[in-house]
């Protein structure tokens, strides 16, 4: 709301925002006859401004420009408050399937791996949510994606695929920190047929990942300026410096600490990845839905018979980013989200892992090596419509 408002920064001072007390009021709808009735009631735009704390204070705006131009419209055409919120949700919608068209249609090979990825129950959760991870989800995909068309251009590269190609790299470092290491991916373009003839490519390259270090850095530092004022943190004493200290003093207990929660919570993350459980963990989705839509997953990559691949230098590369940004994801909740000292690491969600398993998935296709049978297309997108008609199913019958 704020974004479409042109406010883009919070104050580190104050680390709250202003907002109309009519939007600050909405409560949320219990089904969908009380959604209906709370829709029809009229929302005062004009309404007296109150102070308004809500976590997510240190997020960069880019990550709410499509729903914040939702809400603009929302506010100029003075709907509703929840007819706006959905109008909102609607551009992230739209957002997801401009990106996930381009994401099929540039990345060289893996297309119906990322078509079947793109289908995913959780990320099509997270993709029509003003969530942020619903423009960070769709911005990575689109952004692999691209680069494998880069990384196997046959060609010169050329200065609007440079352009676009560095405005991407920029804003996945401009997104949440923990996954700008991504952008390290582009070390691998040095060798790329589309780079290595001129130095000047080459210095664009070496250039696009210093500043998308820098950013992502100064990106950082922005968010750790804001102090976490909510009443979990505040109840659980978490205190990022004091657990940092610990880390430090016991770093063979922290390790194990690590591997003990990676194998007894390895499960779960699954489960929550493929969209086990919708809706903060309300709405449970029947095992054979997503354990299907899990089993289609994992077959994909050798589905597709194609005469490109990673290399194996490449696939460990990539095998390398994963781990650097899974055990950021994992160490960062056990610095933010958890009690100092604790012996497991709270608040991970498998949904963290969306932007990143793909990394996994297109190392296991083996050039020359896939099953290519006939409709296998039709007959993996037929599957993914019956399926994802199952999981609405739910979703509907939950609300009604």
């Amino acid at each position: 709301y704020t974004v479409s408002n042109g406010d883009l920064i919070v104050s580190l001072k104050t680390q709250k925002i202003k907002i109309p007390s009519d939007v600050k009021n909405i409560t949320k709808p219990l089904n969908y006859n009380e959604l209906i009735s709370l829709a029809s009631k009229p929302t005062n735009y004009k309404s007296e401004e109150v102070e308004f704390y809500n976590g997510a204070e240190s997020y960069p705006f880019i990550m709410y420009i499509f729903s914040g131009f939702g809400f603009f419209i929302g506010r100029v055409l003075n709907l509703n408050i929840y007819v706006t919120i959905y109008l909102a949700r609607l551009f992230n919608v739209i957002m997801f399937l401009v990106g996930g068209y381009y994401s099929i249609k540039y990345i060289p090979f893996a297309k119906l791996l990322i078509m079947v990825y793109l289908m995913n129950p959780m990320f099509l959760q997270q993709a029509a949510s003003i969530s942020a991870d619903s423009f960070v989800n769709t911005l990575i995909i689109f952004y692999l994606s691209f680069f494998m068309y880069l990384l196997f251009l046959k060609n010169k590269v050329s200065k609007k695929d440079k352009y676009i190609y560095f405005v991407l790299t920029v804003c996945v470092s401009f997104c949440k920190y923990v996954y700008f290491p991504i952008t390290l991916i582009s070390l691998l373009l040095l060798k790329s047929d589309g780079f290595k003839e001129e130095k000047k490519d080459k210095i664009f390259i070496i250039l696009s990942i210093i500043i998308s270090l820098i950013i992502g850095l100064a990106s950082y530092y922005l968010g750790s300026q804001y102090k976490d004022v909510r009443s979990y943190v505040i109840e659980n004493k978490v205190d990022s410096g004091s657990q940092v200290k610990y880390i430090i003093n016991n770093p063979i207990t922290f390790t194990r600490t690590l591997i003990k929660h990676i194998l007894t919570r390895f499960k779960d993350y699954v489960y929550q990845f493929v969209g086990g459980s919708l809706g903060f963990f309300k709405i449970s989705i029947r095992p054979k839905v997503y354990l299907s839509y899990l089993f289609v997953l994992l077959v994909s990559p050798f589905l597709e018979k194609t005469k490109k691949s990673l290399n194996k230098f490449q696939k460990l590369y990539f095998i390398g980013i994963f781990c650097i940004i899974a055990l950021l994801i994992i160490i960062g909740l056990y610095l933010m989200w958890t009690p100092v000292g604790a012996n497991d690491v709270l608040g991970v969600q498998g949904r963290y892992f969306i932007p990143i398993v793909i990394f996994l998935l297109i190392c296991l296709i083996i050039k020359n090596k896939g099953f290519n049978f006939k409709y296998t297309n039709i007959c993996i997108a037929v599957f993914l419509l019956l399926n994802c008609s199952l999981v609405l199913n739910e979703i509907i019958t939950y609300f009604l």
